[in-house]
C-alpha cells in the first residue's frame, strides 16, 4: 500500500513539475512573434471589402496571419487592466465597418486622432457587422 501511495506521488509532484515549466518557462520563451513575420500588406478598403464579400474566404486568407496596414485613427483608449493601447482605425465614419488594433506595447504613442498609422498585427478576428480585430500590433 505504501508503495501505491508513494508512486501516485511521485506522480502528481512530476506532474505538477512539468506543468510548472510548461506555464511559467517554455510558453515565456516559445510564444510567436509577429513582428519577425512577413506580412500580407493590404489597404484598410481590401481588407474589409473581402471581409464584407465573404467571410469564410477572407478568414482564410488574413485569419491568424500578421497584416501590415495604412489608416487613420478615428479613436484612442486605453485599457485600464494591462495600460495597453486600444486604437481604432478607418475612415472617419462611425457607421462603417473599422478595424480594432490592440497594441503590443505599453507606452503611449505619440500620434494623435486623425493622424494617419501604419501597423502591422496579427489578425485575429473577421466576423460580419462587426469591427475587425488586430492584435499584438505596433505602428511603424
Amino acid at each position: 500500500m505504501k508503495k501505491i501511495l508513494l508512486l501516485i506521488f511521485a506522480i502528481i509532484i512530476i506532474a505538477a513539475g512539468g506543468a510548472y515549466y510548461y506555464v511559467f518557462i517554455y510558453s515565456k520563451n516559445h510564444h510567436r512573434d509577429v513582428q519577425s513575420e512577413v506580412a500580407i500588406i493590404v489597404t484598410r478598403a481590401e481588407l474589409l471589402a473581402k471581409d464584407a464579400n465573404n467571410v469564410v474566404a477572407a478568414n482564410g486568407k488574413f485569419y491568424n496571419k500578421a497584416v501590415e496596414l495604412s489608416a487613420p485613427i478615428m479613436e484612442m483608449e486605453k485599457n485600464p487592466h494591462d495600460s495597453t493601447m486600444t486604437l481604432t482605425i478607418g475612415n472617419g465614419d462611425a457607421f462603417d465597418t473599422n478595424i480594432d488594433v490592440y497594441l503590443k506595447s505599453k507606452d503611449g504613442i505619440k500620434n494623435k486622432i486623425g493622424d494617419n498609422i501604419t501597423i502591422k498585427g496579427l489578425c485575429t478576428g473577421m466576423a460580419p457587422n462587426t469591427n475587425v480585430k488586430i492584435s499584438e500590433a505596433i505602428i511603424k
